[in-house]
């Protein structure tokens, strides 16, 4: 994801994608990354530690004193950690569309396949005719609700 080494990168990656870090002390990014792992250990403290020098060497965090603690670092995001997360969300995004497409193109068949079955069952049953029309008009609005639904996500993903 990165192009450098940073320690403990899925656990870093997860917490700066969900949280808008603004003066956060270490202990809350301990606290998140204890929380993912679910294991103690003492040299992960440390590599978180070492992970957020490197965010902060490589401009995604800032780090400044405490005013009250001076021993405390507070560490905030900068615009270049604003832009990754832009970039990464935006990729996600596109991975939903198109899964969203996948399920609406899945829908859109199984509209057809019900037309097809609506028709035999005239063939079979034509004393049936007002329900077989009424079902027929209810599944072809669903399919242009779907087709329309398809529409608007293409459109989306065109502007992202």
């Amino acid at each position: 994801m990165f192009d450098f080494y940073l320690p403990l990168e899925k656990h870093f990656v997860k917490i700066l994608l969900e949280n808008k870090i603004q003066n956060w002390e270490a202990k809350l990014f301990w606290l998140n990354i204890e929380h993912l792992n679910q294991v103690v250990d003492k040299g992960l403290r440390q590599k978180m530690y070492n992970g957020l020098r490197v965010l902060t060497t490589n401009g995604f965090l800032s780090a400044e004193y405490s005013r009250y603690n001076e021993r405390v670092f507070l560490y905030s995001e900068t615009i270049k950690l604003y832009k990754f997360r832009e970039q990464v969300l935006a990729k996600n995004y596109h991975k939903l569309f198109q899964n969203e497409k996948e399920l609406i193109n899945k829908e859109l068949v199984n509209f057809e396949l019900q037309n097809k079955f609506i028709d035999e069952l005239y063939l079979k049953y034509p004393e049936l005719a007002p329900q077989y029309f009424k079902l027929k008009n209810k599944i072809s609005l669903s399919q242009q609700y779907s087709d329309a639904k398809l529409k608007a996500i293409e459109d989306l993903m065109e502007l992202i």
